[in-house]
């Protein structure tokens, strides 16, 4: 059940967040699973205390996470050649542009997948990747932001591969100081929604998928324009909305590349909180004609960090 919009500050938030992953704990039936369980979908496995984490599966993750997933050089001069190509187009633009990857639930909950602390960390991809980039390529990777909102409130929902409303906060306000935005999200209330539902790693080891209580983000504005292909069709490529916030506190238009962590798990709709236009197309690259058509003052691109072995075409 999905209950009316709220308009809530970050420390609300927080507290919130940590009463829904208390309730979580012990007692919830993924507490009972064993860890190393493998889901039959392949998608899925757990660790401990119940906390459910995104296997190797088709992106081939944990060997990722592990270092033990090898890339060619081509692929990070690739990726070079893909992010300098970004930021030439930017300035003949005039606009301005930022890549975003999302670390995945490891990065942050070692412990909590494997008990002791995994320290085969440094040969994962995109540390290979961020080694060869320069600060030109304006690559932010939130790591530091959400160990550092982990202190205060759960950052990753302990039973779904995505962030919590207060840690999709903790990567939005990494993004809004790099950007110069005129706000802050701890100056601004913020649109949520309590609903009661299933986490996404759930259904991989339970029919039905027991429900629980979360709190998502929902758009700060009106969404002027939806085309979410997701809810019809099933299609994550292509899905676009529109949201107007005039009462943002930074009038400049965003344009916002990236999966779901932004489409429907809070990227955008934190954003959305502050900038006057936010507009989002589930792309893996960067839609030039989309950029000029909303004509953007900024551009966010975004990537989970378990996509990132695939080149993106611009």
């Amino acid at each position: 059940m999905t209950n009316p919009v709220e308009t809530l500050s970050l420390d609300e938030i927080h507290r919130i967040d940590a009463e829904h992953d208390r309730l979580a704990g012990p007692g919830h039936p993924a507490s009972l699973l064993k860890p190393e369980i493998t889901s039959p979908s392949l998608v899925a496995i757990t660790g401990h205390e119940g906390f459910l984490f995104i296997a190797n599966g088709s992106n081939r993750w944990e060997r990722q996470y592990r270092g033990e997933l090898g890339v060619h050089e081509s692929w990070w001069t690739d990726w070079r050649n893909v992010f300098a190509a970004r930021q030439a187009q930017a300035r003949a633009r005039g606009v301005q542009l930022w890549n975003l990857v999302a670390p995945e639930k490891q990065v942050l909950l070692p412990e909590k997948r494997w008990l002791a602390s995994e320290d085969k960390r440094d040969g994962r991809p995109l540390r290979l990747l961020q080694a060869a980039l320069t600060p030109e390529a304006r690559l932010l990777y939130p790591e530091a932001a959400l160990r550092a909102a982990q202190a205060t409130a759960p950052v990753f929902f302990r039973h779904d591969s995505h962030w919590t409303v207060s840690g999709c906060c903790a990567a939005a306000e990494l993004a809004l100081e790099t950007m110069g935005a005129k706000a802050r999200l701890r100056d601004v209330g913020l649109a949520v929604r309590r609903r009661r539902g299933f986490h996404d790693l759930t259904e991989h080891f339970f029919d039905p998928p027991p429900e629980e209580d979360m709190l998502v983000l929902a758009p700060s504005g009106q969404v002027v324009e939806d085309n979410r292909l997701l809810e019809r069709t099933g299609q994550h490529v292509g899905n676009f909305y529109v949201i107007d916030n005039p009462k943002a506190p930074d009038p400049r238009r965003l344009v916002l590349f990236g999966d779901s962590y932004a489409y429907n798990m809070g990227l955008a709709y934190a954003l959305s909180a502050v900038f006057g236009r936010v507009v989002f197309l589930w792309s893996k690259s960067v839609d030039w004609a989309v950029v000029d058509e909303q004509r953007a003052d900024l551009v966010l691109w975004e990537c989970a960090e378990r996509f990132i072995t695939t080149l993106a075409q611009s």
